[in-house]
């Protein structure tokens, strides 16, 4: 019967020790490898959308929707030539860090470009 209690409590401890050791483990996934070949497919689709961007502009100018704003779509413009210059210079750099950081300059500038497209059609 001694022998019993001792067991169980040599498991209780074993698992006290575990559950605090698994609560206190640093809680840090590892970064996702970024590759060469991952820069080159997110610029491509980063310069797809940028595309798309600028043909929705042209549509809009020409369409001269009584609710456009073109000192919005200038603006838009404006961040979408600093986007092209980003991606321009991510698919440049020999840095594969320098490269994701340019992309992501230049995503950021895509998502600026798209919210003020999207401000422009308001009225």
């Amino acid at each position: 019967m001694k022998s019993r209690i001792v067991v169980w409590t040599l498991v209780a401890i074993v698992v006290i020790v575990g559950m605090i050791v698994v609560l206190t483990a640093p809680k840090t996934s590892p970064s996702p490898r970024v590759s060469r070949e991952t820069i080159e497919t997110e610029a491509a689709r980063a310069e797809s959308q940028l595309d798309r961007l600028t043909a929705r502009i042209a549509e809009q100018r020409k369409s001269g929707a009584p609710g456009t704003r073109n000192e919005r779509l200038d603006e838009a413009e404006g961040l979408l030539a600093e986007a092209r210059d980003k991606l321009g210079q991510a698919k440049q750099a020999t840095d594969v860090k320098e490269a994701q950081q340019f992309l992501i300059d230049g995503s950021k500038s895509l998502r600026k470009a798209r919210r003020t497209i999207q401000l422009a059609k308001r009225p």
